[in-house]
């Protein structure tokens, strides 16, 4: 009866790992993959629904992989998968996300919600910005992955990639001096959803990645990309550290630079009426 019972469990442990394979998270590694067709070659590969045309915007992965490890200043040290969802459904059950795409914390893979079509937004500007994630990421540890503030990891990847997606110029200026959106996300408890919790529900992600991006902006422009750029391999190396990182680079306290930014947009000097 025991021998049964352990074969029971046995065969319980192993369909579930097959179920995670075929149709969990787990389905990047699968070594089959079924609906699905695929393109690609060493650095990348485009998985998508059999049946269908591979979109012009994918086949250009690999240019937008170079235009990337450019601008960061990184090489990617792996391939990228870009996995182009049949369902809003299949999405939510492989990556565990809601939102349009994104990126697994081991920077390998892309996931495709077919919602982003909703939006009429270019494809590759999302691109760019999921792979500013996918660059990053492969050169951090996956628990260190996870603990990369919000503000670096989305303002980056808002700057680089999709800065039209999001508000910017008067009507960024309009809705953080206005409407009282501002908020301070340098404290010890600047992951907090609270933080955001003023801002009506269907401006709060939209203008969240706004005042991060309008903050990388502020960084790059007044000291410079290459002193970003050093800040950022400190943090991605030890993310849970990075008030001495940026201490060390920029040789004064994230919280008081934030405080003239603040002070910069609170005046409407920042940013600049004709930023885009």
């Amino acid at each position: 009866m025991i021998k049964k019972g352990l074969i029971g469990v046995l065969f319980l442990v192993l369909s579930g790992v097959v179920y995670l394979f075929l149709w969990g998270f787990l389905f990047p590694w699968s070594p089959v993959k079924p609906g699905y067709a695929h393109e690609g070659n060493a650095r990348w590969s485009v998985y998508y629904p059999e049946g269908t045309a591979l979109p012009d915007d994918y086949g250009h992965i690999g240019d937008l992989m170079e235009e990337t490890e450019a601008f960061h200043h990184l090489a990617y040290t792996h391939p990228v998968k870009v996995i182009l969802c049949a369902t809003s459904a299949q999405y939510r059950r492989y990556s565990t996300q809601r939102s349009h795409l994104c990126t697994m914390g081991t920077g390998t893979v892309i996931y495709v919600n077919p919602t982003v079509k909703e939006t009429k937004r270019d494809i590759r500007s999302f691109l760019k910005h999921e792979l500013s994630h996918a660059l990053v990421f492969q050169h951090m540890t996956l628990p260190h992955a996870f603990k990369l503030k919000r503000w670096i990891r989305e303002g980056l990847a808002v700057y680089y990639g999709n800065p039209h997606h999001y508000y910017q110029g008067d009507a960024f200026l309009s809705l953080a001096v206005d409407k009282g959106y501002f908020f301070d996300f340098t404290g010890d408890d600047g992951e907090n959803p609270s933080l955001i919790g003023h801002i009506p529900a269907d401006r709060r992600y939209l203008f969240e990645y706004a005042e991060y991006r309008c903050f990388v902006d502020y960084l790059m422009t007044h000291y410079g990309s290459e002193r970003f750029f050093a800040f950022l391999n400190l943090d991605m190396r030890a993310p849970e550290a990075e008030n001495e990182a940026f201490r060390q680079v920029y040789e004064v306290e994230l919280s008081a630079v934030f405080q003239q930014f603040k002070q910069e947009v609170m005046a409407r000097h920042w940013p600049g009426h004709s930023d885009a």
